[in-house]
Formats: structure tokens, sequence, C-alpha cells
């Protein structure tokens, strides 16, 4: 790893981590820009690496089909290799692979073309976006839009909309507010203006809320991370939210207890019982 583990804030290792066998794995970027105070600087990547880096995306996705999966996603957001290809904050290089749009846009485009040729048309193949970076000279969503469009030519066929994460220097963080749905604009605008389907993620917590978002045209699909950790059987859940509570959804071992346990609930509910009734009176 870089750094440490998420619940320890993801701060950068130091001589502590390296003591118990924890020392930094080499780093790879477009530019020796460390991504903050304290990180470690990476190494900038030849041509000849990135070429092997694009052969290995092929790879992984052959073993990906092989497998047995059937949707692919590549993450280009979140300061990611792709997304520090992308943007200008990490990407200062002055060969074919850097400079204009069209050069920072260059790597992930043969990491598309290299994916879509190993997977074929029948999978989908979605790709992940900071929509905005967050920081100054940054991308902006009017970047993102051409971005997306760029890659829905190379054979993208989703964009999974989130933002920020190209930089830990908060100094000059210009990230958007964390509200309800708070992709869903920039999902929008993608959706609308580059003519992709796209994928709109963050605090999508309610299927009422979920299923508007569709309807509105803010995005094509909801996709869920954190909701998922608190309530695995989210979309189970949803399903009886929005008006289908037959459980023939559900795996036929948990469906069949489900659906008669809901019968009884039932019941009890039309009869005014609640779990607390035996303790009132």
């Amino acid at each position: 790893p870089a750094v440490r583990e998420p619940w320890r804030a993801g701060a950068p290792l130091d001589e502590t981590d390296a003591v118990v066998g924890h020392g930094p794995w080499p780093l790879d970027a477009p530019s020796a820009l460390a991504a903050g105070p304290g990180h470690a600087v990476p190494a900038a990547v030849t041509a000849a690496d990135i070429a092997r880096s694009v052969q290995d995306w092929h790879d992984a996705a052959v073993r990906a089909v092989a497998a047995g999966f059937r949707f692919v996603e590549l993450h280009g957001a979140h300061g990611y290799l792709l997304h520090s290809f992308l943007s200008p904050v990490s990407n200062r290089r002055t060969d074919a692979y850097g400079g204009s749009p069209q050069n920072r846009l260059r790597y992930p485009r043969e990491v598309v073309a290299a994916v879509r040729s190993a997977i074929g048309d029948g999978i989908p193949l979605s790709f992940r976006l900071s929509a905005v970076d967050g920081a100054a000279d940054g991308l902006g969503i009017d970047d993102t839009v051409g971005i997306a469009r760029a890659l829905a030519a190379e054979g993208v066929d989703l964009i999974d909309t989130s933002s920020g994460g190209i930089t830990t220097d908060r100094s000059t963080d210009t990230r958007v507010r964390r509200g309800f749905a708070f992709h869903a604009d920039f999902s929008r605008r993608i959706r609308d203006e580059a003519g992709v389907p796209t994928a709109t993620v963050g605090l999508i917590v309610d299927p009422v809320q979920a299923d508007r978002l569709l309807d509105h045209g803010d995005a094509d699909l909801v996709l869920l991370g954190r909701e998922a950790l608190d309530d695995p059987n989210w979309p189970h859940h949803a399903r009886a939210a929005l008006g289908d509570d037959s459980h023939e959804g559900w795996d036929v071992r948990f469906g069949s207890a489900l659906g008669p346990r809901a019968r009884t609930l039932a019941r009890l509910a039309a009869a005014g019982e609640t779990p607390l009734s035996r303790f009132e009176g």
C-alpha cells in the first residue's frame, strides 16, 4: 500500500508502518508529483511502461471474461492512474501523453480500446469519472463532458459519475457539497450533453429517491456503496418499497421463509398488534 487503511484516515505511511512490515509499494503516475503534503513521490511512467500497462489492462479483462463477469468498469476517478492522466493537476507531461486535453486522454482511450477488444461487444463497459477535481486548475464539468463523449466513441457504454480525489491538498478545495444525490447534476449534464448513458452515486439512501432520479432523467442507473454496506438486502427492500413485496426476487432459500413471515406480520398489523403489545395495558 501507499497509504494507511481508510479506517485510519488514509494517512501516508511512515517509519512506524515500516517497522511492522508495511513499507510503501513503488508508485507510478504520469508525473513525479505527490498526491499531497507528506505523501510519497511517485515515479513518472515511461512510454514503455504505458504500453506494458495497456497490455496488462487487456489481459486482466480477458481473465474477467473467463471468470464469468458480465459487467466491467474501469476506475478513472479518485486519483487512480487513469484519472491521474486525465487531470492537469497530476499530469504535467510534455510528450504525447500530456499537455493538451487530447494528449491527456490518450492513455485512457488506449486502455478502453484494449479492454473493449478483450471483452467483445456483449459485455457492458463502464468508466468511472470524477466529474470535477475540486482543485485549482483541475478538471471541471465542461472538461468531463468532452472526456465522456470521447470515451463513448472509443467503446464505453456507461459513465459512472463521481467527483474529487486528485489531491489531498485542501487549501484550494472546491469539491461539490455533500448532500443527497450530490452527483445527480453532473450525471444529468453528461447524459444530456455527451449523449452517453450515465450512473449516479452519492448519498442515495431511499428507494423512492433512487426511482425518481431515473424518472427525472438525472441518470440511467443508480449505484450504491455505503447503503449496501449498511443493508446488503437494499435492492430487495427497494422492490418492496416500490410495490413488489412478493419475495419472488429473493434466493429461494430466503424467500420461502420471508414470504410467510411477511404474511404473518401483515395479519398481526391488521389486528392492531405491535412488537410491544405484550408490554402495554
